[in-house]
C-alpha cells in the first residue's frame, strides 16, 4: 500500500463553526519572497513551554516540531493530509510489517547523515523510554530493523493498519545518533529541521537560527527568539506593543482591540479540539453515573459559547465536530435540563446543596478559566457546590493522575496522538490508556478499539468509532464535551507566509518571512 492510499480526506473546517469565524487574513496562496537590509529576526510568544528537558518522548516534542528544529518520517500538512517527510514512501509488506524508504540527501544539524540505522536508534530509544509515545511500546512493536541504508522495517505484534499515522506524532521526530549519547537525548543541533535550536534559558526563552543546509530548500528567517508567555492576556499585550511578531491562542475578549489595530492581522482557525470536562469515574461522587449525568444536564453549552466565548465556536455533542467523517451524527449537544439534573441528584441520594466537588483547570488556554467559572455557577444552580482551582497544568497533573480530582476541564485535540481517532480514543478511554484521566475502563470499548486497529477499510473503522462515541457520551457519560474550539492567532504587519497549522504544529517553516 503506497502512502497516497493512506492519505486522509482533508479535515473539513467544520461548517458548524465557520459561521462564527472570519476567513484567515493575509494567508498567501503562494509563498512571498522578500528582501530586507540586515538579518531577519523574529520574536514569538510561546504558549506551552517545554518543561521536561526537551525529552523527545514527551509533549516537549510538540514545541520542537513547531519551532522547526526536528522532523518526523511522516507529517500532517496544513490542510490535514498525511504526507511523506523524512520518509519518501512506505508500504505494508504484510499484516504485521511495514517498510519505510527514507528521503535521500538529508543531513542532521551536526552533519551526520539520515540513515536507516539513525531511525532504528531513534525508535529503539522510544521503545525503552519510561513513558514511550502513545501507541508505540514493546506491547505492540515487535522489531525495528535497518534493511539497507535507506530502508527501515517495523514489525508489529498485532496487525496495525494505523502505524504510519501514529508516526506523524512529534515524538517520532528523528535526531542524530550522537543525540542519544545522553538521557534525555540532546536536541540542540541534532535535528533535521529548517531551524537549529542553539540556546535555552529555562522557562524563559529559546533561540533558533536558520539551517543553512536544510534539505527542504532555503530558509528565509535568520534568527528566532521564542519567549515563554503562558498567560493569554500577556500574549495579547506583547503582540499589541510589538514585543513579539506572532502570538497564538489569543483571548477572545481582546479581539475587538486587536482587530482594530491596523498593524495586526488576526486569523481564526477551527481545530479538531474540544473543551472537555474529564470526570473521575473511579472514585468520589463522579463514580456514580447518575451524578455524572446530573452534571451533564446542569451545563448550558450554548450559554458557554455565547457568553464565555462571545460566539466563537459551537456547542459540542461529543468529541468530534459534525463534519468529521467518523462522527456519530445521532449525538446531540442539546442536553441542558436543570430539573432533570436535580432529580438525578435526588435519586443518587444527595439533598440540595449537599454535594460538593472540586473543579480544576489551567490558565494557558484563555477560554478555560472563564469556562470553569461558568460551569461552577451552573452547578450551583442545581445544588452542587463546586470549588474552582486554577493552576498550571504541570502542577495539577500529578493530582489528576492520582485521581484526587472530581472535574478537570481540559482542551483536548483528538488527532495529535495518531492522525485517526483510534489514538485519542485509546489514550483517553482505553482501560490502559496513557491519558485516561477519567480512570474509565469498559472492556467492550477496548474490544472495539482492538478490532479497529486491524481494519484497513476506513468506513468499517469509523462505524466502530461511532459505537464507542455512543458508549462514552450517552451510555456511560464518561466525560462532558462543552464546545468545539476555534483558535485565535495574530501577527504583526510585515510577517508574511505565516499560516497556523491545523494541529498547532510547524510554526517555523522555511517560507516564513519578514518585509521589514
Amino acid at each position: 500500500m503506497h502512502f497516497r492510499q493512506l492519505r486522509l480526506l482533508p479535515i473539513v473546517l467544520f461548517s458548524l463553526l465557520l459561521a462564527a469565524c472570519v476567513a484567515p487574513v493575509g494567508l498567501p496562496t503562494e509563498p512571498v519572497t522578500t528582501t530586507v537590509d540586515g538579518p531577519k529576526q523574529l520574536t514569538i510568544a510561546e504558549t506551552f513551554w517545554p518543561d521536561a528537558g526537551y525529552a523527545i518522548e514527551t509533549d516537549d516534542s510538540f514545541a520542537l516540531t513547531s519551532w522547526g528544529a526536528v522532523e518526523p518520517l511522516i507529517w500532517i500538512n496544513f490542510v490535514g493530509e498525511v504526507e511523506p517527510w523524512l520518509a519518501e514512501s512506505w508500504t505494508q509488506v504484510d499484516a504485521n510489517q511495514w517498510s519505510f524508504t527514507l528521503r535521500d540527501g538529508v543531513t542532521f544539524h551536526n552533519g551526520e547523515a539520515l540513515t536507516a540505522d539513525a531511525v532504528v536508534t531513534a525508535f529503539t530509544y522510544l521503545l525503552g523510554a519510561e513513558t514511550p509515545p502513545r501507541g508505540f511500546s514493546p506491547e505492540n512493536i515487535s522489531t525495528i530493523e535497518a534493511v539497507d541504508a535507506r530502508t527501515v522495517v517495523i514489525t508489529t505484534v498485532e496487525p496495525d493498519v494505523l502505524l504510519p499515522k501514529r508516526l506523524t506524532s512529534p515524538s517520532f521526530s528523528i535526531l542524530a545518533p550522537a543525540a542519544y549519547d545522553t538521557t534525555p537525548p540532546n536536541v540542540f543541533g541534532t535535528g533535521t529541521g529548517p531551524f537549529v535550536l542553539v540556546e535555552d534559558v529555562p522557562m524563559q526563552s529559546a533561540t533558533l537560527r536558520k539551517n543553512e543546509t536544510y534539505w527542504g530548500g532555503p530558509v528565509n528567517i535568520d534568527e528566532v527568539t521564542m519567549l515563554a508567555a503562558v498567560d493569554a492576556e500577556s500574549r495579547a499585550t506583547m503582540l499589541r506593543t510589538g514585543e513579539v511578531d506572532i502570538a497564538q491562542q489569543l483571548p477572545i475578549p481582546q479581539l475587538p482591540m486587536l482587530e482594530a489595530d491596523g498593524d495586526i492581522n488576526i486569523i481564526r482557525l477551527p481545530q479538531p479540539r474540544t473543551t472537555t470536562l474529564y470526570l473521575n469515574n473511579s472514585q468520589g461522587p463522579m463514580s456514580d453515573v447518575r451524578v455524572r449525568r446530573a452534571v451533564l444536564h446542569a451545563i448550558d453549552k450554548q450559554a458557554i459559547v455565547d457568553a464565555v466565548l462571545e460566539g466563537v465556536g459551537a456547542p459540542a455533542a461529543g468529541p468530534f465536530a459534525p463534519n468529521e467523517v467518523w462522527v456519530n451524527a445521532d449525538l446531540t449537544a442539546d442536553t441542558f435540563d436543570p430539573e432533570l439534573s436535580k432529580a438525578l441528584l435526588t435519586e443518587a441520594g444527595y439533598a440540595e446543596g449537599e454535594l460538593q466537588v472540586n473543579l480544576w483547570t489551567y490558565p494557558t488556554r484563555a477560554n478555560l478559566p472563564p469556562t470553569a467559572v461558568a460551569v461552577q455557577q451552573m452547578l450551583t444552580n442545581v445544588g452542587i457546590a463546586a470549588e474552582v482551582r486554577i493552576a498550571p497544568y504541570n502542577v495539577l497533573e500529578p493530582s489528576v493522575l492520582a485521581e484526587e480530582f472530581d472535574i478537570f476541564i481540559v482542551s483536548r485535540n483528538h488527532l495529535l496522538d495518531n492522525h485517526d481517532p483510534e489514538g485519542f480514543l485509546q489514550a483517553d478511554y482505553g482501560c490502559e490508556g496513557s491519558y485516561n484521566l477519567n480512570a474509565y475502563c469498559n472492556p467492550e470499548v477496548d474490544a472495539l478499539l482492538a478490532e479497529a486497529r486491524g481494519l484497513a477499510d476506513p468506513a468499517a473503522r469509523y462505524d466502530l468509532y461511532r459505537q464507542i462515541q455512543q458508549t462514552i457520551v450517552v451510555d456511560d457519560v464518561v466525560s462532558i464535551w462543552t464546545d468545539y474550539t476555534v483558535q485565535i492567532y495574530g501577527h504583526r504587519a510585515g510577517v508574511v507566509n505565516y499560516q497556523p497549522h491545523l494541529l498547532g504544529q510547524y510554526l517555523l517553516t522555511p517560507e516564513l518571512d519578514l518585509t521589514r
